[in-house]
């Protein structure tokens, strides 16, 4: 049996079943008819069978599933995005740039780059031949000094207000998403990848 959550575990989840094994977790990332991640979360007594059958139930419908090795709040994905958002919101509220600028930096550098190669490829290739280690070794300490320096933003009220105030859009919500998911599909296309649902 599949579930989707975008936080309760499945073991969580599977406590009032009769049969723990047959549960997994399928969390698909939005927009889900365009983006091919499913994470696929086993809970403490899942079947392994059960997870091989959501694998192979995911993949042929031209998704990319990855099993986590461990429950996790929040699972991969939107901890990796929690994570960026954390600092955007803070680098906004501290008043290094606007929301509108913040958005045009990620897609002009890491968003360009994270569509080809994910965050430790990334890395590896900036060592050169030396690949992580040797990124690790000289550019680490660079890299822990931002980690130090990070934000840690409360959604207070005057931060909802700041950044409700830059998020005002005269275009709808609904032509926005059009625009996103025609690009998206051009992004896929490039990568050679093929949406499950083009035609949208």
């Amino acid at each position: 049996m599949l579930t989707s959550t975008s936080g309760i575990r499945a073991t969580d989840i599977a406590e009032a079943m009769k049969q723990p094994g047959r549960l997994v977790v399928g969390h698909p990332f939005n927009p889900p008819h365009l983006v091919p991640l499913v994470e696929v979360v086993p809970g403490e007594k899942t079947d392994p069978a059960t997870v091989e059958r959501a694998v192979a139930f995911y993949t042929a419908l031209g998704k990319k599933p990855q099993v986590l090795r461990k429950e996790v709040p929040g699972f991969v994905a939107n901890r990796l995005q929690a994570a960026l958002f954390r600092e955007a919101i803070s680098l906004v509220a501290r008043g290094v740039v606007t929301e509108s600028q913040l958005d045009d930096i990620v897609t002009s550098s890491i968003g360009l780059r994270w569509a080809v190669e994910g965050p430790f490829r990334t890395f590896a290739l900036g060592g050169g031949p030396g690949g992580l280690p040797h990124f690790l070794e000289h550019l680490g300490p660079g890299l822990q000094s931002l980690w130090d320096d990070l934000g840690t933003p409360t959604l207070d009220k005057p931060t909802v207000r700041l950044l409700s105030q830059q998020a005002v859009s005269d275009v709808p919500i609904d032509t926005l998403a059009a625009q996103r998911d025609r690009a998206q599909i051009k992004v896929m296309h490039a990568l050679g990848e093929t949406p499950h649902d083009a035609s949208t």
